[in-house]
């Protein structure tokens, strides 16, 4: 329970919440398309085999949940990292030991 506690304090802190849901919206929003795309193609081509069809979209649907998993990541990970360094240089305190400085390397892994 005590970890479960210092998530939602992490969340609180950071505001990662919002940000995890425009990730979750922006990238399922992208699958779609995607996975639409590949349907509308398969259609225009006259390729119906139901299996291909499947693997191909499946296919699809992990290297997109790679893509943005990772991409969220990387983006998030630089975006906290510089809001804590001009925090630090406001407040002239190395804060990477704070509950703010852990939350800041905590959120791009949960997001």
């Amino acid at each position: 329970m005590k970890g479960f506690r210092r998530l939602y304090r992490i969340f609180q802190l950071t505001q990662a919440g919002s940000i995890a849901r425009r990730y979750f919206v922006t990238n399922g929003f992208d699958g779609v398309l995607t996975l639409f795309g590949l349907l509308v193609g398969f259609r225009l081509s006259g390729t119906t085999e139901f299996g291909v069809m499947i693997q191909a979209c499946l296919g699809a649907a992990v290297a997109l949940g790679v893509s943005g998993l990772s991409s969220a990541y990387i983006s998030e990970a630089a975006e906290r990292r510089k809001e804590l360094k001009a925090l630090e240089q406001a407040m002239l305190h190395d804060l990477s030991a704070s509950e703010y400085g852990q939350a800041v390397r905590l959120v791009p892994l949960l997001i």
